[in-house]
């Protein structure tokens, strides 16, 4: 039996959101279907577009489910192993374009916002994956604000913490258009949902999702 051991919150009303399951499995959820699962919610910081999705890394299930099936009873949640081609090719695509999206941080493009990265930290019991914000990059190092609450590391919603670049898995934006840019692995998700499905959460955040996307 799956039980919750984090929860995922927004500033805005979700249709489905993207998680993470444990430290190496991922999933899409859709509030409407599971919603008597949560037990609450974690309030982001920020009020800025682009950051109702920065819970995309918060651990949601105790899972041992099947990678890229859904749970049986819950057709609702597709989950995807870190270790699966497609994340594994969001993240390459995250870290080759991740000089470019720092260049972005140190001089940001007016009107864009909610810059925050992807970061895997390990752990006893595996890596768990957190998004930072409020960036700050020197040299190879890159400062920001925990926006999750960790399942299973020491660190707390809100604390600073300063990771290596060489950490960063994904990345996102938030454009002047109101776009989101990067968040690739949002997109691998996306990939194995309904069309549908996929579409609605891409319309809902303005997320892009494209072989040719980058930080421009």
């Amino acid at each position: 039996m799956r039980r919750p051991v984090a929860e995922v919150s927004s500033g805005r009303s979700l249709k489905a959101v993207p998680v993470q399951v444990d430290a190496t499995c991922w999933c899409v959820h859709h509030p409407g279907t599971i919603a008597a699962f949560f037990q609450g919610s974690i309030a982001m910081r920020h009020p800025l577009r682009g950051l109702a999705v920065l819970g995309l890394a918060a651990c949601l299930w105790a899972s041992a489910g099947p990678v890229l099936a859904h749970d049986e009873g819950v057709p609702s949640i597709v989950h995807m192993a870190d270790t699966d081609p497609a994340m594994q090719q969001a993240f390459q695509r995250a870290r080759a374009s991740l000089p470019q999206f720092l260049r972005l941080v140190a001089k940001p493009i007016a009107g864009s916002d909610a810059h925050a990265v992807k970061v895997g930290l390990r752990h006893a019991g595996g890596t768990e994956y957190v998004w930072l914000s409020e960036l700050r990059v020197q040299g190879d190092r890159i400062e920001g604000v925990l926006d999750n609450r960790p399942a299973h590391l020491p660190h707390k919603a809100g604390q600073r913490l300063t990771v290596k670049a060489a950490d960063v898995v994904d990345w996102l934006y938030v454009d002047a258009q109101g776009r989101m840019q990067g968040n690739f692995s949002a997109c691998a998700l996306l990939s194995q949902e309904p069309p549908a499905h996929a579409k609605a959460f891409k319309a809902q955040y303005g997320l892009v999702c494209d072989d040719k996307k980058t930080a421009s």
